[in-house]
């Protein structure tokens, strides 16, 4: 059930799942601040902490397909479909 998955989760099923297609199609909504991507569209990422504010680490999905890309740093909620682009 990934009903309640949040953009860490996300992150790590895309980076570990051996059958990342089977979410194809999962809709989704997710939190998160922009940041620039090489791959068009943008991340929407957030801070992943394991145990303290110092050890926080970058967790990041990949948004594509938008007519507009907010500003770098700014706070959006992004509801859409699960979609496997050639393996992203």
């Amino acid at each position: 059930d990934t009903s309640s998955f949040g953009v860490g989760e996300w992150a790590s099923v895309f980076a570990t799942a051996t059958n990342p297609e089977a979410f194809e199609g999962d809709e989704i909504s997710l939190t998160g601040f922009v940041t620039p991507s090489s791959a068009g569209g943008f991340g929407l990422t957030r801070l992943v902490i394991t145990h303290c504010v110092i050890d926080a680490q970058p967790a990041s999905i990949p948004i594509g397909e938008t007519a507009d890309i907010p500003a770098t740093g700014e706070w959006v909620t992004v509801t859409g479909v699960i979609r496997d682009r050639d393996g992203a």
